[in-house]
C-alpha cells in the first residue's frame, strides 16, 4: 500500500521571524552604506527615505497578497496558490529541503493534470521558487510537509 495514498496537506506558509530580522538587518547595512557613501546629502536623504519607506511597507505588512499556500491530496496532486491563484506543481530536482528550511523549485503544470508538462520541455517562465523558513510554520506542520514532499517526490520520481 502507498503510503502517500492517504496524505492530505493543506499548509499556509506564514511570514517568518527571521525573515523579519534578515530584512531588517539588510535594511540597516543598507542605510549605513548610504551614510558612508560619497554621494551628496540630498541624495544620500533621498535614499534613507526609501529604504525606510521600504523597510516600513515590509513591516507593516502592506504586501499581504504574496501569502503562499501548499496543498496535496491524491487525485489532484500538489497544488500552490499564491495571490488567489492556484497552480497544479510538481517538485523539481533542484528544490532543497534541510532542518532550517525549504527551497522548493516547483514546475507549474498546466491545465490541472498532474503530467500536462514534460519533463525536458521545462523553461523558466513555467517554474516558481518558494522559500519556507522553519520558522514560518509550527514544528508539526514543517515535520508534515517535509515528509509529505519526499514520500510523493519519491513516489512520483519512478512515474517519470
Amino acid at each position: 500500500m502507498n503510503d502517500s495514498a492517504n496524505l492530505s496537506l493543506s499548509i499556509e506558509i506564514k511570514k517568518s521571524d527571521s525573515q523579519k530580522n534578515g530584512c531588517r538587518v539588510a535594511h540597516m547595512w543598507a542605510i549605513g552604506a548610504v551614510l558612508f557613501s560619497t554621494l551628496p546629502p540630498v541624495y544620500q536623504a533621498c535614499l534613507i527615505a526609501a529604504l525606510i519607506l521600504h523597510c516600513w511597507a515590509y513591516e507593516t505588512g502592506t504586501a499581504k497578497t504574496t501569502r503562499t499556500a501548499l496543498f496535496y491530496n491524491p487525485v489532484q496532486g500538489w497544488q500552490v496558490q499564491q495571490h488567489k491563484q492556484t497552480h497544479s506543481i510538481r517538485f523539481l530536482p533542484s528544490s532543497v529541503i534541510t532542518t532550517q528550511g525549504m527551497v522548493l523549485h516547483l514546475a507549474l503544470l498546466g491545465q490541472g493534470t498532474k503530467r500536462s508538462l514534460p519533463r525536458k520541455k521545462l523553461n523558466f517562465n513555467n517554474t516558481m521558487t518558494v522559500l519556507v523558513p522553519a520558522d514560518s510554520l509550527n514544528q508539526e506542520d514543517y515535520r508534515r510537509l517535509t515528509v509529505g514532499i519526499q514520500t510523493t517526490w519519491r513516489a512520483n520520481s519512478h512515474d517519470d
